[in-house]
């Protein structure tokens, strides 16, 4: 069940299963499309109650004709659920037949609801708990205009009250098109003031039509600091890139729930720590980059899965790699490796490093290097594709005459050697010899000679404006005298 639940098709039939323990019903909770169960006649409370958290987009158990009132009622709290007409009916009798709440109630509690303070809207809540109302009630009390302005640019109303609101559908749609109904700019502020999420609120911003939703509070310096396993179910729906770069800590299941996150890039950089276990489920994302900058170092077994990632890998804070994890990840089958980080390396890991696949090396961290890891270095050249083999070491300033020799026998796309301000002759000659795009922007100055070199090489020269024009003015020279 466990293994059908991670299948990625969008619906899954089991309409010959008759019968559904608990276990069972949680395995397949997670399944992401449309899940059949038609076949299942019977259903205890606590079956139902799993499947109140279920993740898919519908769940469909037609075969459900005769169950308690409570299981029916239960069921009745996602619109997601597909129901025999006679369970329908069922619930429909229930619900008429429940003690109305008296209207002098009602009216009260709009009162108190329409005073605004967070203590005040606590207080109608907990009455409409002693009143032991219906999701009809809270839709009533709880319509789009008023909770749109309940929770306008205040985050911790929203989160309370989407939290609160949860397990009533329709109270909870109402809430989805209020936020839906929230100029932009609110939305963005309320949302980067949020310093916890609850469950209902994870649901609503999960819907949000958006290119990425970011719970890290402003410049990335705040929002959520954990959530738990059902937020990061919800959120992992999200249609877009999702940062949630405040989290400190993650559980395995919420790694695991976020690992399903399709719609974009992943940003965790707030996570100091990962287990073996949350890095084996977050290799398995492939909504595209993954970012876990803020981990300062990696077992080998967390390498080894994150190998296993097909989308960009960024590891920019670790600031020391074992041979067996460079090892790991030079067998990556990421996109791009940002291990930037890394101040010093081994010749051993450089070795192994430079013979990654991907298009995009990144060790900009690295401040010195040696004749043998330039010559491994050399060797990079990404993937097999045209664009392939950009190569990123803009933290070196000082570089040797014999580590740029061996650097010039680079074959890849494009060698960023930024953080370099001056270029002996010799050097400039070495390099000069790159067919490679060669980005060296801080370069202050190059003498004639070394514009001279440059003029003759057929690499494309990323310098500083003025020094292109002078090395232009060499070329210029040469095909006047040809």
């Amino acid at each position: 069940a466990q293994c059908l639940a991670k299948n990625e098709g969008e619906k899954l039939s089991l309409n010959g299963l008759c019968a559904l323990s608990p276990d069972l019903a949680e395995a397949l909770s997670n399944y992401q499309g449309i899940l059949e169960l038609n076949g299942i006649t019977s259903m205890d409370e606590k079956t139902a109650n799993v499947f109140s958290s279920f993740a898919g987009r519908e769940l469909h158990l037609q075969g459900l004709v005769e169950i308690s009132d409570a299981t029916a009622l239960i069921l009745s709290r996602k619109s997601e659920n597909h129901l025999h007409e006679a369970v329908e009916q069922q619930i429909k009798k229930l619900v008429e037949h429940t003690a109305e709440i008296p209207k002098s109630e009602l009216s009260k509690i709009r009162k108190i609801l329409d005073e605004g303070s967070l203590e005040k809207v606590t207080f109608a809540l907990d009455l409409l708990d002693s009143f032991r109302a219906l999701d009809e009630d809270y839709s009533k009390l709880f319509t789009k205009t008023r909770i749109k302005k309940l929770i306008s640019g205040d985050s911790l109303m929203f989160n309370f009250l989407a939290g609160r609101l949860n397990q009533f559908k329709s109270a909870l749609l109402n809430f989805k098109e209020a936020v839906n109904g929230l100029p932009p700019n609110t939305l963005t502020h309320m949302i980067g003031e949020l310093t916890e999420l609850s469950d209902g609120a994870a649901k609503i911003l999960s819907g949000l039509n958006r290119l990425s939703l970011q719970l890290d509070g402003y410049n990335a310096e705040g929002g959520p600091t954990f959530i738990s396993d059902n937020a990061a179910k919800s959120l992992s729906k999200f249609d877009g890139d999702l940062w949630l770069n405040g989290l400190n800590k993650i559980s395995d299941k919420s790694a695991e729930n976020l690992s399903k996150h399709k719609g974009g890039s992943l940003c965790l950089n707030g996570l100091t720590e990962l287990s073996d276990e949350a890095a084996e489920s977050l290799s398995k994302h492939k909504g595209g980059s993954l970012y876990i900058n803020g981990l300062k170092k990696l077992s080998d077994a967390a390498a080894e899965s994150l190998s296993k990632l097909r989308g960009d890998l960024s590891l920019e804070g670790l600031i020391s790699l074992s041979e067996s994890a460079a090892k790991s990840l030079s067998k990556s089958k990421s996109n791009s490796l940002n291990l930037s980080g890394l101040t010093s390396l081994s010749d051993a890991v450089v070795k192994s490093l430079s013979q990654f696949k991907g298009s995009h090396l990144s060790l900009s961290g690295l401040a010195s290097l040696s004749d043998s890891a330039a010559e491994s270095l050399s060797k990079y050249k990404g993937g097999s594709t045209e664009n392939s083999g950009w190569l990123s070491l803009y933290g070196l300033k000082d570089l040797s005459d014999s580590a740029v020799d061996r650097l010039s026998k680079f074959r890849g796309k494009s060698l960023s050697l930024e953080g370099v301000k001056k270029l002996s002759d010799q050097q400039a000659k070495s390099l000069s010899k790159l067919s490679s795009d060669l980005r060296m922007l801080d370069l202050d100055e190059l003498s004639d000679t070394a514009a001279q070199y440059f003029a003759k090489s057929t690499g494309h020269l990323n310098f500083p404006f003025e020094l292109r024009e002078k090395i232009n003015q060499y070329r210029d020279q040469d095909h006047s005298a040809s």
